[in-house]
């Protein structure tokens, strides 16, 4: 597979699949001496996996939907410190999964707080769909709830299995589709 792909002329590989998976097609890259200079993984940002296939991601990029763990900040301590008071069985909260409920619940928390004393499932989604500048507390990028529907980001962060394979490093806390960001 990797061959036919260089035969393409293709210089970059997206992985839609597992880490695993990317992981055994990159290596059969390697052992026929293929370069492929891109390579981003849709799915892996997830500390764990550094232990198990970091070695052989090294160098895969991954687009971050919030803010990446590495960055810190305040908005990643009052994450951290809420996965240690309210989940604290979970040994390693540095994991894309568990940062997507984390936002979810904010949200979640939000429209009800909204929603008022006696919430009503109508009463909600009308208060969340009035939201003009949703962040989780600085955990992604500014949302407009009242016209969102459909919409994909505009900015993503990207971060980077480093070449030892043990670490995630950032290297865009926030790329935009027009070329702009830091």
């Amino acid at each position: 597979m990797a061959r036919q792909l260089a035969e393409t002329g293709a210089d970059a590989l997206l992985n839609l699949g597992t880490p695993d998976d990317f992981a055994e097609i990159l290596k059969a890259a390697q052992a026929e001496n293929l370069n492929f200079p891109v390579r981003v993984s849709l799915s892996g940002y997830d500390r764990a996996l550094l232990t198990t296939t970091g070695p052989a991601l090294t160098g895969v990029s991954f687009p971050v939907y919030f803010l990446p763990f590495e960055a810190g900040g305040a908005p990643i301590e009052r994450y951290r410190g809420a996965m240690t008071r309210f989940a604290p069985e979970t040994a390693l909260p540095e994991q894309q999964f568990a940062m997507f409920a984390y936002i979810y619940t904010d949200l979640f928390l939000e429209g009800l707080r909204l929603a008022g004393a006696c919430p009503t499932r109508e009463g909600f989604i009308s208060s969340l769909r009035k939201v003009a500048d949703y962040n989780a507390g600085g955990l992604i990028e500014q949302v407009d709830l009242r016209n969102n529907i459909g919409k994909v980001p505009d900015c993503n962060a990207f971060v980077q299995i480093d070449p030892t394979g043990r670490a995630y490093q950032v290297t865009h806390k926030r790329l935009c589709r027009d070329g702009s960001g830091a």
